[in-house]
């Protein structure tokens, strides 16, 4: 079993130790961001920071409940808001998500929408967030607008290599089809599109 010692054993004994909802714990006690320490047990965890000392945190879940426009955008149209998340923990591969796009919506309207990015122990987590206007049309119509910027991107790098002393000549023969073939994977990661 893994040990447990110090402040956060401490917490953990007086929750009731392995009686606790924390359970028996999963793994040691390891270093945590911002000079603390966490300890991981089957039903949660307990972190130490030196300013605040130890507390324990059961499962975490993070929701996303929809967004609440405070007032119109200037331009001609209806406003057709929608999100963009992101969450990043250590450990678990990324997680993006794009919500509906929400058509019609004026200053003092509220539209709900439930996604849940993150369920589970809290172990550190990156989270973006990005609100992003239609603009009377589909987001995705950029994806074309994308794609010519990365062939031309890419042609551009292509001719580059050319000017590497000595081996340019010889990768440039390789880079320019290699660089095409890679042109819709790196126009559709520039357009952020596939979310979901």
């Amino acid at each position: 079993m893994p040990a447990v010692c110090g402040a956060i054993g401490a917490k953990w004994h007086q929750l009731g130790g392995p009686n606790s909802f924390l359970g028996e714990p999963v793994e040691d006690e390891t270093d945590f961001s911002e000079n603390g320490r966490i300890s991981v047990f089957h039903g949660g965890s307990i972190v130490w920071w030196p300013d605040v000392g130890a507390f324990a945190i059961g499962e975490m879940f993070i929701h996303y409940t929809g967004l609440n426009c405070f007032h119109d955008t200037s331009g001609v149209g209806s406003d057709e808001p929608y999100a963009v998340l992101g969450v990043s923990v250590p450990n678990m591969p990324d997680r993006s998500f794009r919500t509906v796009i929400h058509g019609d919506v004026d200053g003092s309207d509220t539209r709900p929408e439930v996604i849940e990015p993150y369920g589970g122990q809290p172990r550190g987590m990156a989270i973006s967030y990005s609100l992003m206007e239609h603009d009377s049309g589909n987001p995705e119509q950029y994806r074309d607008a994308m794609r010519g910027v990365a062939s031309a991107a890419t042609g551009a790098a292509a001719e580059a290599v050319k000017f590497i002393p000595k081996i340019g000549p010889i990768l440039a023969s390789a880079a320019g089809p290699l660089l095409a073939l890679l042109n819709p994977t790196i126009s559709d990661a520039l357009v952020c599109l596939g979310w979901r």
